[in-house]
């Protein structure tokens, strides 16, 4: 990421740092040295992991001496294996495997963290690729199902106003995957881009079939990767499968996290205004869990927010939590920017967020994620589209 958005000489410098820091700690109890790519390792000596949380400070320090620390996606993760009895019969190779098989598993966490190996990982490494050397198979059989979460419109008389497409893997041997399962290891390799693709034009060929049938318009909102948005033909691919199935402008709605704007703003900007003119809906999703703020907004042309309403019941005090809400949602009305609030279970929050104006709730309050079947015969079930939830 950092060589695709800042260039291959920032990158090379952050290897240059983290090389330069490595040389200071090295002595008789502790060699480093780099494996490949942005890959380092090394052997030390160690009581405690006091050390290492002292190590890691110490680098983090180093690295925001030298101006890198001013990128929100520098992180550093390290795996790390600690030697046991009998492992002088193990090869060098074999223990930093298993350095490594933790490493990843740091790489998964948040911000710069380290993971120490156990026999646990390994099973999970084991079961991580026996799952990827399936997918590709599994998309081909279409084994990858959609489920349907609705949004209802609190505002016009809790009308079906759409669904978010959700991915499920129905595997004839394994049964039924959990995105939660497979999404993080896809987004390891460009799997997740062939699964926003495989989703993307299934959903269409869905819309496709319901208009056929005779189907109000409804909105469909599919999630779009962060390596996704960064393929050269992505803004081409999508715009071509839209036109394949004949789907109307402006029913289609592309969701992005928001980490997206930690790598480039600008550009995903532009690519928002591109989308724009090719008939999408582009919405931002997860709104202040993690690297935005309220003052990007004026500058990211977007049509809808989604507020995850369970991050902001993480305060302690609702009184304010609701008064942070309540400004957001009047916030985006200023900007024509639709709300929609994920993640709400009672119908409490949800009179709230009525009166403070938010414009659409998906929710367990309502409805779970269903199968794509289950929801068109809530569709069919609901004609004047009003929904009071099941």
């Amino acid at each position: 990421l950092i060589n695709d958005v800042l260039g291959y000489e920032e990158g090379d410098r952050l290897l240059r740092l983290v090389a330069e820091f490595l040389r200071t700690v090295e002595g008789p109890d502790c060699i480093c040295c780099r494996i490949a790519a942005d890959n380092f390792a090394g052997i030390t000596r160690c009581e405690d992991t006091q050390v290492l949380d002292s190590g890691l400070c110490q680098l983090k320090e180093y690295m925001r001496n030298s101006g890198m620390d001013e990128q929100p996606f520098t992180e550093i993760p390290v795996g790390v294996y600690r030697f046991r009895a009998g492992d002088g019969k193990q090869s060098l190779d074999v223990l930093v495997n298993y350095a490594n098989m933790a490493h990843k598993i740091a790489k998964e966490r948040p911000g710069s963290s380290y993971v120490f190996y156990d026999d646990s990982i390994r099973r999970r490494m084991l079961e991580d690729t026996a799952l990827e050397s399936e997918a590709e198979a599994a998309m081909e059989d279409d084994e990858f199902k959609l489920y349907m979460q609705p949004k209802i419109d609190i505002q016009n008389g809790n009308q079906i106003t759409g669904a978010e497409v959700l991915a499920r893997w129905l595997s004839p041997s394994r049964g039924l995957i959990l995105p939660g399962n497979f999404i993080p290891l896809f987004e390891k390799s460009e799997l997740i881009v062939k699964l926003d693709r495989y989703m993307f034009e299934h959903a269409c060929r869905w819309y496709r079939s319901h208009l056929e049938q005779g189907g109000r318009p409804v909105s469909l909102a599919v999630n779009v990767s962060k390596a996704g948005l960064f393929q050269n033909d992505f803004v081409d691919y999508y715009t071509d499968i839209k036109a394949k199935y004949s789907i109307p402008d402006r029913v289609m709605e592309l969701e992005f996290t928001e980490s997206i704007l930690a790598a480039d703003t600008e550009l995903f900007a532009e690519l928002v205004v591109n989308l724009n003119a090719r008939g999408f809906i582009c919405s931002l999703d997860d709104f202040g869990s993690g690297y935005s703020s309220l003052n990007l907004l004026k500058n990211l042309p977007i049509d809808v927010l989604k507020l995850d309403i369970l991050f902001f019941q993480k305060s302690r005090d609702i009184r304010r939590e609701r008064i942070v809400v309540s400004n957001v949602i009047n916030m985006a009305k200023e900007l024509d920017i639709k709300t929609i609030a994920e993640g709400v279970e009672d119908m409490d929050t949800v009179e709230f967020l009525r009166k403070a104006g938010c414009n659409v709730i998906q929710g367990y309050v309502f409805a779970k994620p269903m199968p794509q079947e289950d929801f068109e015969h809530l569709l069919t079930d609901n004609q004047d589209g009003s929904f009071e939830g099941c």
